[in-house]
């Protein structure tokens, strides 16, 4: 069916029409002078046209004698009016009088009165005749420069209907108008209609409008009140992830932002610049025309980067990527203009002051003489003259040479960052290996720093020559021993030559470009673009019905209550499914009940708890068990932890044998294991004093507390070095599988791996919300490819955990698990968030479920 055959009903109203009048009363209060009466005929004309009735002879009367008034309420319904009218003929074709209707239409878009014009351009949102919006397209666009916003906001979103409902060929210059709107226009409202008609009609378009403005709000944050408001370093962060995020989707956009983000290298941010420093590796390895403009800028700034991460990105950039000569030539350069002056040695500060003060003392002491001079008035007068101790001039040139500007890169080299001093061999190896004609003075340096910062590893106390990065140093020096054509030892020749062979083979792109890959499904910015809503279509006249509102009789049955759906249900068997279901229920809910006092005690108390988000509603049934009336039974709970009573118990009074359910209410304040303990007083005739009985711990479960929740690798390292609480917990368990350690950690702490975007397909009607199954577990397992690969093949696993509390805290776990030779699993699980409680809280339960399945089920 096509736009314009389709019938749509966008007004509905109930009327009561009785006896509807003829369209010559009509067309008489129509005709009228007075615009009251006019507006009394119109609108009754309109309820009567709504509810089924037709009155086509009054079209024409409308267009002569009401379409020409001024009044407000006769133009608001005018418009409903024209949205219900009937505007074709019984073949198809538009009515004549449609053309004098175009034409009233194309006044009231260039009315004075915004709300005219605003509501007018509501009214052609909902027409979809091609034929009667033809005429009107140029002053549909007209009013994209409106000066008020209310017009401007519906001539947007007029726009927007008619490019979705018949194509943007009929409108080819509207995205190009819309885009110059997003640049001057002030008013929130109108900007959303214009990223969402630019949304569903021009892809490209909508990603340069998005990207324009992520990058005006990035400079925003560069200026001097930003910068001291308070959040501005987060809400730059998530301009630049956004960015990212953009520029991943529209590539063509990132060359106008790439070098604006550049900047934010040298940040003291780590946050920031790493990433900043993920992107432009993106943009390395996607696109080709890039890397040599992004590479050159990458060298102009590697002196005064900062961060380590962010310049062992940098240099594994140009180790894999540099593939020009002169390019490779700068980067060189660069790199060791970075580390000079050479060599690189430790200074001994302690030595240093201690030698400057004994150079002082033997320094002589200042000589002063005094000597008699002529003054210029021909009297006599004294003059001081001060003459330097010996060393003056050597603390000077001291001083001169200790002022030299020392880089931020040097500076983490000799504090003994192997990391970087690693790749900073590895990187200064591949170049030279790519350089046909590396000469030999840069040879001969670049040999010199990668040895001395080989030393420098060697020597330091948590170095030595067994040490990764002093390895990985040792196979750059035997690389270039190679390349110079030196004489080693065959095994050592041979080792070389195949690192060499490695490192030229560009493996690491192939690599790079899965992690890439991974990233790009995990990201958190294409959650939910995957998932299809079902659409659910019912029909207008299907009753709604409020089971609230139901008349409940107690001889009803467990039919009495049900409507025509649950009775066709139960006509087909649900009602045994349901019974299946409650039953399942019960035992659920039995399997939780705790019991408070001993049988044999006065008062039997069993305790029910059940959580409700931020509160606990805690159900106790009371039973006496003597055979005699207990008065004043009173249940006294206090509470240890962040909990709140809010409801005490009731004191009752119980016959012999009479059970009663108490019910308490109780605030939960923050996700922390909670204790609730007390008491129970009662009276007895046949007694003077009160008794008491001394209840059970009731303890509050934090996994009532804690959801799966994701987060990327990024946030999670940013988060594990800001949380200050940690909480290290040692395995000791009974189980002796790597994998089915893992699973039964994750299951028991509602924990999600790292940087793995997790979705459930199918019906999660039973599933609590949050909580993690055993099948979720496997499938998460399952399709961490590189986990999974490892729990199979290594005797080590690392594996970062994450999870978020109902009251919003971020709880981080690493656990590093090994299987040791006889079969046992060692190792520790370090558990780190903002908040003290849930550190401790989430180590108690690990510590209580690692014993083993069996002694967790109990």
């Amino acid at each position: 069916m096509s736009v314009e055959t389709e019938k749509y009903c966008t007004v509905l109203i109930h009327y009561e029409k009785g006896v509807p009048p003829t369209s010559e009363e009509l067309a008489k209060k129509l005709e009228s002078k007075k615009e009251t009466v006019q507006a009394e005929a119109l609108e009754e004309l309109v309820l009567l046209m709504i509810n089924g009735e037709s009155y086509p002879k009054l079209l024409m009367t409308i267009i002569r004698f009401v379409v020409t008034s001024r009044d407000h309420r006769v133009k608001k319904l005018l418009t409903i009016y024209w949205e219900i009218v009937e505007k074709t003929k019984d073949n198809g074709d538009l009515k004549e009088e449609m053309i004098l209707v175009c034409n009233a239409l194309r006044n009231d878009l260039m009315h004075a009165n915004e709300y005219v014009c605003g509501s007018t351009l509501r009214l052609l949102c909902k027409m979809k005749y091609y034929r009667i919006l033809e005429p009107l397209k140029e002053a549909v666009l007209r009013n994209l420069g409106h000066r008020h916003s209310y017009v401007r906001r519906n001539a947007v979103m007029c726009v927007f209907s008619i490019v979705k409902s018949f194509g943007v060929e009929v409108l080819p210059e509207a995205p190009e108008d819309i885009e110059q709107l997003l640049l001057v226009e002030g008013d929130l409202s109108t900007k959303r209609n214009a990223f969402l008609m630019l949304v569903n009609c021009d892809q490209d378009m909508r990603g340069k409008d998005v990207v324009a403005l992520l990058k005006k709000e990035v400079i925003k944050t560069l200026g001097y009140e930003a910068s001291n408001t308070e959040g501005n370093l987060e809400y730059r962060r998530l301009l630049i992830r956004a960015l990212h995020a953009c520029t991943g989707q529209y590539p063509d956009q990132a060359q106008s932002v790439m070098f604006l983000l550049m900047d934010f290298l040298t940040e003291s941010d780590q946050t920031t610049a790493t990433e900043v420093v993920m992107f432009l590796r993106e943009l390395i390895a996607n696109y080709s025309d890039m890397r040599m403009p992004i590479l050159q800028r990458l060298a102009e700034c590697v002196g005064d980067v900062s961060q380590s991460r962010v310049l062992r990105g940098c240099l594994w950039l140009f180790g894999e990527y540099c593939e020009d000569e002169a390019l490779i030539l700068s980067v060189i350069q660069a790199v060791l203009a970075a580390l000079r002056p050479l060599p690189l040695a430790v200074e001994d500060g302690a030595k240093d002051k201690k030698e400057a003060a004994g150079d002082k003392k033997e320094k002589k002491a200042p000589k002063i003489t005094t000597k008699t001079v002529v003054l210029a008035d021909g009297t006599y007068g004294t003059q001081n003259v001060y003459e330097g101790g010996e060393g003056e001039e050597e603390e000077v040139e001291d001083k001169g040479k200790t002022d030299t500007k020392k880089t931020a890169f040097r500076t983490l080299l000799l504090g003994g960052d192997f990391l970087l001093s690693a790749m900073v061999g590895v990187s200064l190896t591949k170049l030279c290996i790519k350089l046909k004609n590396l000469p030999v003075a840069l040879r001969n340096e670049v040999l010199l720093v990668i040895v001395n910062i080989f030393k420098l590893v060697k020597q330091h106390v948590c170095g030595g020559e067994k040490c990764d990065s002093a390895v990985r140093l040792s196979q750059c020096i035997r690389a270039f021993a190679v390349m110079g054509n030196s004489q080693l030892p065959p095994p050592q020749l041979a080792a070389a030559q195949l690192v060499q062979g490695d490192w030229g083979a560009a493996q690491g792109r192939g690599q790079l470009a899965k992690v890439l890959e991974l990233a790009a499904q995990n990201s958190e910015w294409a959650l939910g673009q995957e998932e299809e809503v079902q659409e659910k279509s019912v029909a207008p006249d299907e009753c709604i019905v409020f089971r609230q509102l139901r008349e409940r009789k107690g001889g009803a049955g467990p039919a009495g209550g049900m409507d025509d759906d649950e009775d066709f249900h139960a006509a087909r068997g649900a009602s045994m499914a349901q019974a299946a279901a409650d039953g399942a229920l019960f035992a659920e809910r039995l399997a939780k009940v705790q019991q408070m006092t001993g049988l044999a005690d006065p008062v039997y108390v069993e305790a029910f708890l059940q959580v409700h988000s931020f509160d606990l509603m805690l159900e106790l049934l009371v039973v006496n068990r003597t055979n005699e009336t207990l008065q004043n039974v009173l249940v006294e709970l206090s509470t240890q932890g962040d909990l709140k009573l809010v409801d005490r118990p009731s004191a009752v009074t119980l016959a012999a044998g009479q059970q009663m359910t108490l019910h308490a209410s109780i605030k939960v304040a923050s996700t922390e294991t909670g204790i609730i303990f007390g008491y129970v007083t009662f009276e007895k005739k046949s007694a003077a004093d009160k008794e008491c009985s001394v209840l059970n711990e009731l303890h509050v479960d934090i996994l009532d507390y804690i959801e799966r929740s994701w987060i990327n690798e990024l946030a999670f390292r940013t988060m594990w070095s800001e949380f200050e609480w940690e909480n290290k917990v040692n395995i000791n368990t009974s189980i002796t599988e790597v994998g089915t350690f893992l699973e039964h950690i994750m299951r028991n702490t509602n924990m999600s791996i790292v940087g793995r975007s997790y979705k459930k397909t199918g019906d999660n009607k039973t599933q609590k919300k949050g909580k993690l199954t055993a099948e979720d577990v496997q499938d998460m397992l399952k399709d961490a490819v590189g986990i999974k690969k490892l729990i199979d093949t290594s005797s080590f696993v690392a594996v970062n955990l994450y999870a978020k509390s109902i009251f919003g805290e971020d709880a981080l776990a690493n656990i590093s698990i090994e299987k040791l030779p006889d079969g046992k699993l060692t190792g520790s699980c370090r558990i780190r968030s903002r908040t003290q409680g849930i550190a401790l809280s989430l180590g108690d339960r690990i510590t209580i479920v690692q014993r083993g399945v069996q002694a967790s089920r109990e």
